[in-house]
Order: C-alpha cells, then sequence, then structure tokens
C-alpha cells in the first residue's frame, strides 16, 4: 500500500512539474507583443540617391534628403534602403502599444508617434552626420500648440517613454539640408494617373489608353504660377473623379494645401473635357472611379505614397536627428493635486488610462494585485482600459469610466473579443 501510494505521488509529481508555470510577466509581455503586432509596420524601397518624401497610410510625411544613410560604422550607404514605418496616430493604435505618454518631468499630450528603421541588404543603418529627416504630423483643425519633438525610451518594466533631445534638434538645420527649391528650374512636376476596379478591364480600349498624352493633356489644363510652384514643393496634389458610363468625367474633390480658388479653378478646367471614351468590362460598359496626383520635387526626388486619406492638409513639423521612436508632444502643466493611484485587477492584466480632456495614455506598473500610477491629477476624468490574455487569439478587455482617485477596485466586467477586432472596439476613442 505504501508503496503504491509513493508511486502516486511521483507520478503527481512528475505531471505537475511538466506543465511549465507562466509567470505574470511573461503572461503581460506576451500580450504586449501580440497588441503591438496589430499595429502595422510597412515597408517601404527607396532609391537613397534622391530626395524622398513618404507619405504614410496614416497621413503622416517623412521628407528625405538624399545621401541620408550611413551604416553603425559611419559608411555612406547607396542605392537601394529599406524603411520599416509604424504610425501610431489615433488613440486606439496607441491603445495597442506598451507607451507611456510621460517624461520623468510629467505628463503629455500626444499628436502621435511613428517608429522608423532603414536597413541595407539586412544591416541596420542611422543617419549621418549633420542629417535629419523632417517628419509632419496631421494636426487637428483649427489648433495650433507648440507641440515639440520626443524620442522613444523603455523603462526598467520594458514601457516606452519619452525624453527630450539631450540638445534639442536645430529647427534652422531644416532650412541647410531642405530639398534645393531656390532655383525654379529644378522644381518638377509630376503627374501619375490611378485606377480603380480594374482587373478585368479591357486595357486595348480604355480611358487614359495613352497614359503620357492622357498626362500631358493635364499638364496644359492645370497649370501653376512659380510662386504656387515654390509653396508646393515637396508636397502631393491628389484630385479625385469619376467616369461614368456615359463618358462623362466629374472631379468630386482635391487634397492638398491648395486655396478654395485654386481648387475650383482645376475642377473646372478637368470638367471642361467635353467626352472620355469609358473604360469596357467583358464588353460592357464600367463605370469607374480614381485620382490623379501632382507632385513637386527639388531636383531628382522622389514622393512613395500609400495612402487614401483624405482631408489632410495642416500638420506639426518635426526635425529628427535619429531614427527610432518620434513623438510630437506637448507637456502638461497641470496645476491639481498629484496623487498616486492603485487599481485593484486580476493578475496578468494590463492596465491602460486615457485621459478625456487629453490625448495622454499612461500603461501602469503592476505588483501583488494592483497597478499603480504616480504623480496624477485628482479628480481628473479617465477611461481604465484593462487588457488579458484568453488565448493566442482572443483577448479580454473591460472599458470603465471614472476619475482619478487614491484606488479603483471595481472595473467593469470583461468581454472576450478576437484579437484582431479590438482596435475597432476602441476607435470610438479616437
Amino acid at each position: 500500500m505504501k508503496s503504491t501510494l509513493s508511486a502516486l505521488v511521483i507520478i503527481l509529481t512528475i505531471l505537475s512539474c511538466s506543465e511549465p508555470q507562466i509567470s505574470e510577466e511573461q503572461s503581460t509581455a506576451s500580450l504586449s507583443a501580440n497588441l503591438e503586432q496589430l499595429n502595422e509596420l510597412k515597408e517601404y524601397y527607396i532609391n537613397s540617391d534622391v530626395d524622398t518624401v513618404i507619405v504614410g497610410e496614416k497621413g503622416t510625411r517623412i521628407i528625405i534628403e538624399k545621401a541620408s544613410f550611413v551604416d553603425l560604422a559611419g559608411q555612406a550607404v547607396k542605392g537601394t534602403v529599406e524603411l520599416k514605418l509604424k504610425e501610431v496616430i489615433n488613440i486606439s493604435d496607441i491603445l495597442m502599444e506598451n507607451i507611456s505618454t510621460v517624461t520623468d518631468e510629467g505628463m503629455l499630450e500626444t499628436r502621435g508617434m511613428i517608429k522608423i528603421e532603414a536597413f541595407s541588404e539586412g544591416k541596420e543603418l542611422k543617419l549621418a552626420d549633420e542629417k535629419s529627416i523632417k517628419v509632419l504630423f496631421p494636426k487637428p483643425v483649427d489648433e495650433d500648440k507648440a507641440m515639440k519633438l520626443y524620442y522613444g525610451k523603455r523603462n526598467d518594466q520594458g514601457i516606452l517613454e519619452w525624453e527630450l533631445p539631450a540638445e534639442p534638434d536645430n529647427l534652422e538645420a531644416l532650412d541647410k539640408q531642405e530639398m534645393e527649391t531656390d532655383n525654379e528650374d529644378q522644381i518638377t512636376k509630376e503627374i501619375s494617373i490611378h485606377y480603380q476596379l480594374l482587373d478585368d478591364v479591357d486595357h486595348e480600349n480604355a480611358f487614359f489608353k495613352n497614359n503620357e498624352e492622357s498626362k500631358a493633356l493635364i499638364d496644359s489644363l492645370i497649370t501653376f504660377t512659380e510662386t504656387e510652384k515654390q509653396e508646393l514643393v515637396n508636397q502631393r496634389i491628389r484630385i479625385y473623379w469619376l467616369l461614368f458610363d456615359d463618358g462623362n468625367l466629374d472631379v468630386y474633390h482635391i487634397d492638398g494645401a491648395l486655396s478654395n480658388e485654386k481648387k475650383q479653378e482645376i475642377i473646372d478646367k478637368l470638367n471642361e473635357i467635353p467626352f472620355i471614351k469609358p473604360f469596357e468590362r467583358e464588353g460592357d460598359i464600367a463605370q469607374m472611379k480614381g485620382s490623379i496626383s501632382i507632385s513637386f520635387l527639388g531636383a531628382g526626388g522622389q514622393i512613395i505614397e500609400e495612402t487614401e486619406e483624405k482631408g489632410i492638409s495642416r500638420f506639426y513639423e518635426i526635425v529628427s536627428t535619429r531614427l527610432g521612436w518620434i513623438n510630437c508632444d506637448i507637456f502638461l502643466k497641470l496645476e491639481e493635486d498629484k496623487i498616486q493611484m492603485a487599481v485593484v485587477a486580476p493578475t496578468n492584466t494590463i492596465i491602460r488610462l486615457l485621459f478625456k480632456n487629453y490625448t495622454t495614455i499612461i500603461t501602469g506598473s503592476y505588483q501583488n494585485g494592483k497597478c499603480y500610477f504616480y504623480s496624477l491629477p485628482k479628480d481628473e476624468p479617465i477611461n481604465i482600459i484593462a487588457l488579458q490574455n484568453n488565448g493566442t487569439s482572443q483577448v479580454k478587455y473591460s472599458f470603465t469610466e471614472t476619475t482619478v482617485q487614491e484606488k479603483v477596485d471595481d472595473l467593469n466586467a470583461f468581454k472576450v473579443v478576437p484579437m484582431s477586432d479590438l482596435a475597432s472596439k476602441l476607435e470610438h476613442l479616437n
């Protein structure tokens, strides 16, 4: 009997040891990694020998001067460079990242952040000395705040926080390395035509069949003064059109830093075209839509675009002398009493605070059943977003509206959603 019991104890001991115990830190780290993957990383391949403007899907613009990259040993890099760009602009984007919009001095209000990295033949690159990139972050309508550049750094818990450059980047440096535009002859106008729903169109009998002839027609219709050209250097104008089944072209929207008068002039000019032969799809006339892009560049420049974002024409401009995490923020000088706040939550839970009156998001530090936040403005209205692992493809989340107080111990019930749907569930916060 004793031998049987001993054997049973041994078996149970072996079984208990065969299942590795996942620590709280490992579980939240795994969840953080899965959430960060929801913010898509985009890859761009550029020619480093010419000036480049990248237009991100979420509206950021990155202006890169030619010959800006070197390897980590400082050797110049020419030819093709791979850029990896992550845009974290909306609140729902930021909530997916292990981020706190804070510095050592206090809280920040953000207008967005990006992560940008460069590689050549798989090897990491950096910006050359005395080179910088210009990043344009979309600016809300009728807002004009004194936003500054902050660089990202990880704290002891792996949360991304922010710091001002040790020597603030000199905005005047942009004038020294801006794409050469003083000589009017160096400004070039590029025109491209974009189509949608083209998979099964008969290209032998199509609208704009002769693309170069079509570009020449557009070039002759849409003209710009030399002053307008100077103002539009390194920018793109996009004109959206519909081609109806009767062959009539309708211009319905224009993006770009143009006056309303100039936009109306362009619409009137393009709508003067009396008749355009429409596409045919399997013998039937097809209604089509698309756009025309007009870009103004310095000598040898290029624009790489992957956005269909409309209505973005105002920006905060940041000049960065390094790659990595770059943030467009303003320091919040709040006079309210500051307190420590503890949120009671189950183990393996990520807690983020979203301030209702500011685009400020803080990730807490979890210890012994509580998630702690420090030096918060008392009674400030907040949303608490709590996240838990629920397998590899699902996540539990809780959303609680409250105010900053010493202790919160009553979170709303958790809901289970597919990991891929979480961002859309939080879009109402944007």
